[in-house]
Order: C-alpha cells, then sequence, then structure tokens
C-alpha cells in the first residue's frame, strides 16, 4: 500500500511538473509569435520608405548610365541634343553591331532611357529629373502631361509617353 501511495505521488509530482514545463514552453513560443508578429508588421510598414531609398539611389543620376557606358567613346556633343525614338533604336543598334559593344539588355533600356530624357535637360537640371524620376507613375504623367502644355515645350502626346517610358526605363522597370 505504501509503494502505491509513492507511486501515486511520484505520479502527481511527475504531472505537475510536466503541466509546468509545458506551460512555459507555451507562454514563450506565444511570446516568439507575438515578438514575430511585431516585426512583421514594423517591416511592412517600413517598406514603402525602403522601397523609396532604393529608388532614389537607383535613379540618383538618370544620366549616371551615359557617363559610364558613352562617354569613353563619345563627346557630351553627341548628347546634346534630343533624339526620335526611331535614332534612339537606330543608335543602339548601330552600337549592337560593333565588335567591342559590352553592354547587358538592362543597361541598354537605361541607355534608352537616359537619351530619351536629354529632351528635358533643355528646360530642367538633373536635380530636377532625379526627383520626378523618384516620383511615382502617376505623378510623373501630370508632370508630363503639364510640362507637354507649356508653350514652346514641342512634347507631343506621343513624346510624352516615350519620356514616361523612359523613366521607368531609367528606374529598371
Amino acid at each position: 500500500m505504501e509503494k502505491t501511495t509513492k507511486s501515486l505521488e511520484f505520479r502527481d509530482v511527475l504531472l505537475t511538473f510536466l503541466t509546468v514545463i509545458i506551460a512555459v514552453v507555451m507562454i514563450l513560443g506565444i511570446q516568439l509569435l507575438l515578438q514575430v508578429r511585431s516585426d512583421l508588421a514594423e517591416l511592412k510598414s517600413s517598406v514603402p520608405a525602403l522601397r523609396s531609398q532604393v529608388v532614389s539611389q537607383r535613379v540618383a543620376d538618370p544620366f549616371r548610365v551615359l557617363d559610364e557606358q558613352c562617354t569613353q567613346c563619345h563627346s557630351e556633343r553627341r548628347f546634346s541634343r534630343p533624339h526620335s525614338n526611331a535614332e534612339l533604336i537606330g543608335i543602339i543598334q548601330h552600337m549592337e553591331a560593333l565588335p567591342d559593344f559590352e553592354i547587358s539588355a538592362k543597361d541598354k533600356d537605361i541607355i534608352h532611357g537616359s537619351l530619351e530624357m536629354l529632351r528635358c535637360v533643355r528646360c530642367h537640371e538633373d536635380d530636377v529629373l532625379k526627383g520626378v524620376i523618384s516620383m511615382p507613375t502617376d505623378r510623373q504623367r501630370e508632370i508630363v502631361e503639364r510640362m507637354r502644355r507649356q508653350p514652346g515645350s514641342d512634347i507631343s502626346r506621343f513624346s510624352a509617353a516615350d519620356i514616361l517610358k523612359a523613366m521607368r526605363q531609367i528606374q529598371g522597370y
């Protein structure tokens, strides 16, 4: 009988001990889950700011690619006038036919966009263009449309679409 009582006491102590251990593990798990949820919420709220920072770093200079890829061989005078879309395609195709041409497809798009944006430097400083390029697409569209309507802008509806496309190309989209 004494053995049975001791065995029941041991079982009760063991069950109590296991219950405490399970409760501690559950509390730690819940705390970990709450911390992960909190971290995830914080991350979600910081994503737009991070995206904006990445975009602004990526478009820090809309003409950087021209400086890096084109001015090694071409003077700045080659870029001093706006080029039509057909001219830009022809220029890039001509360059691709050269044996030493080593520019990635992504860089070609950025170069195309940068050359297209040269029509804007006639009136605007680089800093203004950097700001517009880093804006959301809807805002860019509003600004380009407003510029298109300015007297003497020489921006047609087709040119406006090309400018908007150039901004996306410079951003890498």
